[in-house]
Formats: structure tokens, C-alpha cells, sequence
């Protein structure tokens, strides 16, 4: 029996699920709710997104996890669930965040240093026609300009836990394929609809709506810590 088998049966049999008390405990119920996630065919939202957990923690694919657990759905509601274009999962990952840390806040220590972090990162995609790819996008890892998909970010910090609070794919004129052309068409009044003309905006308006959105939500910090890059952008813009 495998090490990871023992320690699923460890959690099954003699303790508590701990991933499943934590979205307890976070009342990912009343959080999924107000993220326009509800109930779709009599399947639960919040077991389905479990499992995408479980297979995160577990660094398993979908395909494998369906093999190796008994609980699993069938493919189709895995898909159902990320292809919606209702499902706000901005709100979703912020909301969840600020329960984190109200919980947090209260075994932080009062003098640590509490920041935000803005960064774009470009992930190499060498397919022609991947939507929200786009040319001409400089790497530094690779030190040289490549096809990729370019995600800005906002990140919070107190020098010990790190979390991810907002982030958005950027896209430019260089974009492989137009919005207009993606394959999946969606309703304009959805959130996905929205998030699609976002990635138009440009790198620092992208980066100045996701600092409001977090002050906005509640969240406190000392300072911003900008990527370089984004910085140059922003100071143009004045």
C-alpha cells in the first residue's frame, strides 16, 4: 500500500476531513451563494469544487482522481462547473481569502509588516490559436520575447503565509486570436463575458482596479510591492 494510500485511509478512518472542516469552517456555503454558484442536476457545488481540492492537494488529474476514488463524479459535472459562465470566481477566491484572514488577524503578529503584491508572470503557449495568447511578450526567464499567456496578479504577504487575493490574463494587440473569435460564446451579462473585455484594459489599469477591489474588500496592508514592469506602466499613465 502506498504512503498516499495509508494517509487517505488515515484521514477517512481516525481523523477529521481536514480540507472538508476547513470549508466549514469558512462557511464556503453562504460564500459560494453570493458568488453566483448555485446547485445545478442535484449535484452540491461545494463537494464538486471539493474534489478539484482533493486533486490539487493530492497533484492528481482529473482523469486519475475518477480512477482512483470511489466518491468521484462523472466527468461531466467537473466540466459543467468550469465551463459556467455565471460563476463569479473572482468573488469566489476573494471572499474566501478575507475569511482566511479575519481569522488570521487574530494569531498575526501586530508588528509584522502586511503587503500587497503586484506581478505579471508570462507562461510559454506555443499553440496558434490558444485563446488569451498573445506575441511579442517578454520573458525573463526566458530573456527574449515569446508566444505566451501574460496573468498579472495580486498577492498579500505577512512574511510568513501568502495568498493569492485577484488576478486576470492581460491581453494586447498582438493577441493570437480575438475576443470576438473564441470558440465558447457566452452571454454578455455574464461574468466571463466580463472578465473577457478585462483583459483588454491594459496591464496598469488591470493593476490599479485589483489594488481598489482589495482595499474595497477589507483587506489592510503597509505597503505595495510592485513588479517592475508594471510600475514603468503606471507612472506613464500620469
Amino acid at each position: 500500500m502506498s504512503i498516499e494510500i495509508q494517509i487517505i485511509n488515515i484521514i477517512n478512518d481516525k481523523l477529521k476531513n481536514p480540507i472538508y472542516t476547513t470549508m466549514k469552517l469558512l462557511n464556503l456555503k453562504t460564500i459560494l451563494s453570493k458568488s453566483n454558484f448555485t446547485k445545478k442536476d442535484g449535484v452540491a457545488v461545494h463537494m464538486v469544487l471539493l474534489h478539484f481540492v482533493y486533486m490539487l492537494v493530492m497533484n492528481k488529474k482529473m482523469s486519475t482522481f475518477m480512477k482512483q476514488s470511489n466518491d468521484s463524479l462523472k466527468k461531466d459535472v467537473y466540466y459543467r462547473l468550469l465551463s459556467n459562465s455565471t460563476y463569479n470566481w473572482r468573488s469566489l477566491l476573494s471572499l474566501s481569502v478575507a475569511k482566511i484572514l479575519s481569522s488570521l488577524h487574530k494569531v498575526q503578529d501586530a508588528k509584522a509588516i502586511k503587503v500587497l503584491i503586484l506581478d505579471d508572470t508570462v507562461e510559454d503557449k506555443v499553440g496558434k490559436n490558444v485563446e488569451g495568447s498573445c506575441d511579442k511578450l517578454w520573458s525573463n526567464k526566458e530573456k527574449r520575447t515569446i508566444r505566451g499567456i501574460n496573468v498579472v496578479s495580486l498577492n498579500y504577504s505577512d512574511g510568513f503565509s501568502n495568498f493569492m487575493l485577484d488576478f486576470t490574463i492581460a491581453m494586447n494587440k498582438y493577441a493570437r486570436v480575438a475576443i470576438g473569435n473564441f470558440t465558447n460564446k457566452v452571454d454578455q451579462r455574464t461574468n466571463a463575458h466580463k472578465r473577457r473585455l478585462e483583459t483588454m484594459k491594459g496591464k496598469s489599469q488591470i493593476a490599479i482596479d485589483m489594488v481598489k477591489r482589495a482595499v474595497n474588500n477589507g483587506i489592510y496592508a503597509d505597503y505595495l510591492l510592485v513588479d517592475f514592469g508594471i510600475a514603468n506602466l503606471c507612472l506613464s499613465r500620469k
